[in-house]
């Protein structure tokens, strides 16, 4: 007896789905004339336990393409505060998918939820008197935000749940307050975190009119006045919700619910009357026009899925689809084409495709003005004051744009721009303008540049629905063209792959020859043909796509390269093929006749003169020398001496060198630890003086001064009294005030501190958990216990070690870009080198690539090594490398950095050489992540 499921004259099978019967379609059966509504209450629990019996076995059903359908949760407020949004979202949900209006109450005193049940009630009613197959579900909470919140969260039952979020563009954003702006920019972020597609309407005049008195009768046939009572007048206000789109209006007396208003005493203001008609647009036949669909990326198909169900509707039966696609000028026709056939193929009707050629063009000098006086007032301006005010004011009001952020996203901001331009070209006497949303990473992009990109592109247009798909409908609807798309295209595509994965040299040379755009085509999870003939050993099929120019570095759905794909496989010589630099990399990767570069710490002045670490008798005569050195530390930072000049002017900082008389009460001590650390090295004689320096060596020449590193920590204050009048100090940042150093004292310290922050960790035995002694000048700690099994033989813990660290400057493909990235300690403005230790049995180049991925998720290939560093901080060496990106696409690990970018060529270079420090600053000269910046500026991209 059940009614058929309707369906959609002409539905496209990819919408018809098997949907439970709802209460309107259930059939009708005879009910007792005195039961209420005319339906007995035993049919009331028939089609309630038919209702939960579907819903439930709903939640068995998965995603699947023949059943995808938007299901909305409309932002409205009162359901008849936005008429314009209610309207055309029941447009393309009615008896196709789920609605449901959503009202964020936002309330600063106590909640009333006796009124919330009320509203609720009162709402619902008017929903089922205007035939608007909706569901209202009002929430209080303090700010729109949270209370979206709570409805993206709990908002449905099962499948009967809400997949795509639908609000207004904020008109009056600029007016109000920027905190209101950041809420709700981040409401759109909580809906993509949840997976929800997102979808903003924008009319010029707004969409909110629950200000105009008079705008409809709520409730008018269940809330009548009592007899001889006088009927009150009160507008509509939606004031306290947040989520409104247009100016405040006065408040009028209870504000707190919607009631009738029969008559106002003054009449509309002429922009109150172009809000109501503007609002009301969409109640009534479209008549003849179009709906233009720019469809600027594959962002799932909801840019595309909206038209097609508004346009089988009456309302907007008349109205014919147009599609403008990105493209280039030579291929205009075949894109077109190809467009086409998918449409086609998804049984959409079209009158036409627009293959815009100029897209990418540099929009208008005026318009870029424009624009530049639109994010005026929101611009942190940091050059204009000092770094910490300019931390704390982006601290306190993170909506402000900076420089940086300004130059980083200059491209997509002259793409917003170009873009408006075309749509006031081609779209400005449309219906209905659908287009995909600008997206903007979460935490890169501030507020106020995201609303400004948002505006400049919507501004002065016909209605504007910007839409963004969630993750799951992207990949439904991807899916859903790769089985449809089957045209000729496809079956050419399919007849590559397989010749590729076969070896048929000459067959791919030959389908090449006539379609060229089959070189990067993908197959089943992203392979293309060049990592088919990888995993199958096919050489000279590898040679043959790598000459017609094809995209090694790209990757298939499990993130492999053709490199890694050939390596995995064993095929070591597809491998050399795919990583040599005699290919694409010998572009980005310089020779192997590198130059040696010295770093900071690296300079050796002192003979170490290891082989007298055992000899106790000369080390003690040593010791008791006059000419010996002495370096003083406490907790591992040395006595320095510093001139008088303020340290912002980069005052000079020298080592304090004691000599034994002045160090000889310490020597005593036994809390003091004595490194031995070398003895200066002999200059080279000059020839003038070859006869006077031979007769002294015959004679015998005093072997040059030994040094020592002394740390005390208990009497350092007392010998820093001593050394007062020398203006003598231990540095309070080690990181910060042993790079002022000279090159010759850095390496020194270097040595020191190492062999002592060794010292420190390691008093006790680790094996047995006795005391050490030092042995061997300081290079060697031996257990007092003798049975004790780190003295049956060289044990690694008896020795100082040194923490190795990869430090590498990554590459892109292309040679003119670097991968830097920041954390949350540096300064602002700051970037360097991503660095990660290496783990025991690990290679440099496995470190590198290993480190590279997990911080940036960027694969790399090629590694070079160029130079080393040792880094007291407190004993590390740092080993610098070069690496060619095999993947651009940067996925950040928020537990290891804050963030990575790719940077220009020009732009580090005006930051490493001009001073141009806006936008980018590197780590100081001393380090050797600048070192690794400066070397890669100064090599040729041969581009």
């Amino acid at each position: 007896m059940a009614a058929p499921c309707r369906e959609l004259k002409h539905t496209p099978h990819h919408l018809q789905l098997s949907w439970p019967p709802t209460p309107h379609q259930l059939p009708a059966f005879h009910a007792p004339h005195n039961s209420p509504d005319g339906i007995s209450s035993s049919i009331r629990l028939w089609i309630y336990n038919q209702a939960l019996t579907h819903c439930l076995n709903l939640t068995g059903v998965e995603d699947h393409v023949k059943n995808f359908r938007p299901q909305c949760l409309v932002l409205t407020g009162y359901p008849n505060s936005r008429p314009a949004l209610l309207q055309l979202v029941h447009s393309f949900t009615k008896n196709v998918g789920l609605m449901v209006c959503g009202h964020v109450k936002t309330v600063s005193r106590r909640t009333n939820f006796k009124e919330l049940a009320q509203d609720h009630a009162r709402c619902q009613r008017w929903l089922s008197e205007k035939r608007i197959k909706a569901f209202y579900t009002p929430v209080y909470s303090d700010n729109l935000r949270h209370g979206a919140q709570f409805l993206l969260q709990a908002v449905g039952l099962g499948r009967l749940k809400p997949n795509t979020l639908v609000m207004g563009f904020k008109n009056n954003w600029s007016d109000g307050d920027m905190r209101d702006v950041e809420i709700y920019i981040n409401t759109i972020h909580d809906a993509f975190d949840l997976q929800f597609g997102v979808v903003i309407l924008r009319l010029q005049e707004g969409l909110d009119i629950s200000h105009i008195q008079g705008q409809d009768e709520l409730l008018s046939s269940h809330e009548k006045p009592p007899v001889g009572s006088k009927e009150v007048v009160i507008s509509v206000s939606l004031a306290k919700d947040s989520d409104s789109d247009s100016c405040p209006s006065k408040t009028t007396s209870n504000q707190s619910s919607p009631l009738i208003m029969r008559e106002t005493k003054s009449p509309l203001s002429l922009t109150d009357q172009r809000l109501l008609e503007s609002s009301q647009q969409f109640k009534k036949k479209q008549g003849k026009g179009t709906i233009d669909v720019w469809w600027l990326f594959d962002d799932g198909g909801l840019t595309l899925l909206i038209p097609y169900l508004l346009t089988n509707r009456s309302k907007w039966g008349d109205c014919r689809i147009r599609v403008f696609i990105g493209g280039k000028i030579n291929r205009i026709d075949h894109d077109r084409r190809v467009m086409a056939t998918l449409l086609s193929r998804f049984r959409i009707d079209f009158s036409d495709i627009n293959v815009l050629g100029d897209i990418n063009t540099k929009p208008k000098k005026h318009n870029k003005l424009t624009f530049k006086e639109l994010i005026e007032p929101y611009r942190l301006k940091e050059d204009d004051m000092e770094q910490e005010a300019a931390e704390r004011l982006k601290a306190q009001e993170p909506w402000r744009i900076t420089d940086n952020e300004l130059e980083l996203y200059k491209a997509k901001t002259n793409r917003q721009i170009r873009l408006n331009e075309l749509l006031k070209e081609h779209s400005s006497t449309a219906k209905l303008i659908v287009m995909s949303m600008p997206l903007a990473r979460k935490g890169t992009v501030s507020s106020a540049l995201y609303m400004c990109w948002m505006e400049t592109l919507s501004k002065d247009l016909p209605p504007l629905l910007l839409t963004k798909c969630n993750r799951t409908e992207t990949e439904l609807n991807r899916s859903r063209m790769t089985s449809l798309h089957l045209s000729v295209k496809e079956e050419m595509v399919e007849k590559f792959l397989d010749a590729a994965a076969r070896g048929h040299v000459s067959e791919v040379s030959t389908l090449l020859s006539h379609v060229p755009s089959l070189i990067n085509q993908t197959g089943y999870s992203g392979w293309t043909a060049l990592m088919l003939a990888a995993r199958n050993g096919h050489y000279s099929v590898v040679e043959t796509l790598l000459s017609h120019g094809c995209d090694k570095f790209s990757v298939n759905s499990s993130s492999q390269t053709a490199y890694d794909i050939a390596k995995f496989w064993g095929h070591t010589h597809i491998s050399n093929l795919l990583g040599r630099t005699d290919d694409s990399c010998r572009r980005v990767l310089p020779g192997s006749d590198l130059g040696q570069q010295e770093n900071y710490f690296s300079r050796e002045t002192l003979d170490r003169l290891s082989g007298k670490r055992t000899d106790k008798v000369w080390l003690e005569a040593k010791q008791s020398d006059p000419h010996t050195v002495y370096l003083v530390f406490s907790n591992l930072s040395p006595m320095v001496s510093s001139s008088q000049e303020d340290d912002s002017t980069g005052g000079e900082t020298k080592l304090c060198r004691f000599r034994y008389e002045a160090v000889e009460d310490l020597l005593q001590k036994p809390a003091t630890v004595l490194i031995f650390l070398g003895v200066e090295k002999r200059k080279k004689p000059s020839s003038s003086s070859s006869s006077s320096s031979s007769s002294q060596t015959e004679e015998g020449v005093q072997e040059p001064p030994a040094w020592f590193a002394l740390s005390t920590d208990e009497d350092a204050a007392e010998l820093l009294k001593r050394c007062r009048e020398k203006n003598c100090s231990f540095p309070k940042s080690a990181n910060r005030d042993l790079l002022k150093l000279s090159e010759d004292e850095a390496g020194v310290v270097a040595q020191a501190r190492s062999v002592l922050a060794w010292h420190s960790r390691y008093s006790f035995c680790p094996t047995c958990g006795n005391s050490t002694k030092l042995e061997e000048g300081g290079y060697k700690r031996s257990c007092l216990n003798s049975d004790c099994r780190s003295l049956q033989g060289v044990h690694n813990t008896c020795y100082p070690r040194v923490d190795p660290v990869v430090i590498m400057l990554v590459i892109h493909p292309d040679g003119n870009q670097c991968l830097l990235g920041r954390k949350k300690i540096f300064p602002v403005g700051m970037f360097s080198c991503l660095a990660g230790f290496i783990e025991p049995g690990e290679s440099i180049e496995d470190a590198v690539r290993r480190e590279v991925e997990e911080e940036s998720g960027v694969k790399v290939g090629p590694v070079q090594y160029v130079s080393c560093q040792p880094w007291p901080m407190p004993s590390n060496l740092m080993i610098g490398c070069l690496a060619v990106a095999m993947s651009t696409e940067i996925r950040v690990d928020e537990n290891e950095i804050e963030e990575a970018r790719w940077f220009p060529r020009q732009q580090v270079t005006d930051s490493l050489f001009r001073g141009v420090r806006a936008a980018l600053t590197v780590p100081p000269r001393q380090t050797i992540a600048h070192q690794l910046i400066r070397h890669w500026i100064g090599m040729n991209s041969n581009l």
